[in-house]
């Protein structure tokens, strides 16, 4: 969510829309047997399946000002949360 967040303020408006729709229609082409409703991943799907759509996400997101800095800053707070709802 703040990665996401951080490219919408950085980005645009339709920086995170467009980012984003990549990375999932490339995590479907690479996937696809992947249930396709995130909501009923088992937990051991989520392990597998979210860090790779991450980093989909990751290298498809809108090029910014100080971009990969400003990712790896919020990658390593201490203060996010990983547990789904959380924000």
């Amino acid at each position: 969510m703040a990665q996401i967040t951080d490219e919408s303020v950085n980005a645009g408006p339709n920086g995170p829309h467009s980012s984003i729709g990549r990375a999932v229609d490339l995590f479907y082409k690479q996937n696809p047997n992947a249930p396709s409703d995130p909501n009923t991943w088992t937990p051991e799907q989520r392990n597998e399946f979210e860090p790779e759509l991450i980093q989909l996400y990751r290298e498809h997101r809108s090029p910014m000002t100080d971009g990969e800095d400003r990712w790896k800053r919020i990658e390593q707070s201490q203060c996010l949360s990983d547990d789904p709802g959380s924000l």
